[in-house]
């Protein structure tokens, strides 16, 4: 039974992997972590979002897009209203607050957020971080023993009960019988 919870557990974590790291390797689509409330309504906060690479004439009105804040790497979301083609800019509203709009230029969009997965930037985002790390590379071992420490039949269930033997007859190959050793 713990060894088909090791499994399940490996399982889970390798696609939870495969889901961050094969988008961007094969297709070049950027997991980001909505850490704002800015597109509340339409992507809740603690979102993995996969933002498909756009140079800014891709975009189009109403498209969410990723875009640089600054020079620091802080990256927001929000829906884009209006676009101006000739001064190469969009104009952009959060959804949570349809009054602030704010000006973003070409070279500053990521791209358009194409896919998202609710509350899965916060495991990503806990992983990422010192603690997580720990905590993954211990459970990652413990997986790893528990998978190669525990030998086939050595679990409770697979023993036969103190003092008897099994037989395994040809017609019920799978399905051990119990008797006693002092029948013989």
């Amino acid at each position: 039974m713990l060894k088909i919870f090791a499994y399940v557990l490996s399982a889970a974590a390798a696609a939870v992997a495969l889901a961050v790291v094969i988008p961007k390797l094969a297709f070049g689509i950027e997991p980001i972590i909505a850490k704002s409330q800015n597109i509340t309504p339409q992507i809740p906060k603690g979102s993995l979002m996969f933002v498909t690479p756009e140079d800014g004439l891709g975009v189009h009105i109403d498209d969410i897009v990723a875009f640089a804040m600054n020079e620091s790497g802080a990256v927001d979301t929000q829906y884009v209203v209006d676009a101006d083609r000739d001064n190469r800019r969009f104009i952009v509203r959060g959804g949570a607050d349809d009054a602030s709009e704010r000006t973003v230029t070409y070279s500053s969009v990521i791209g358009v957020v194409t896919a998202w997965v609710p509350l899965l930037g916060y495991v990503i985002g806990f992983v990422r971080s010192l603690p997580g790390l720990f905590i993954l590379g211990a459970v990652i071992l413990a997986l790893i023993l528990l998978i190669l420490l525990t030998k086939p039949g050595e679990a409770a269930a697979d023993k036969p009960p103190a003092g008897r033997k099994v037989n395994y007859s040809r017609n019920e190959r799978y399905k051990p019988r119990y008797w006693d050793s002092d029948q013989f």
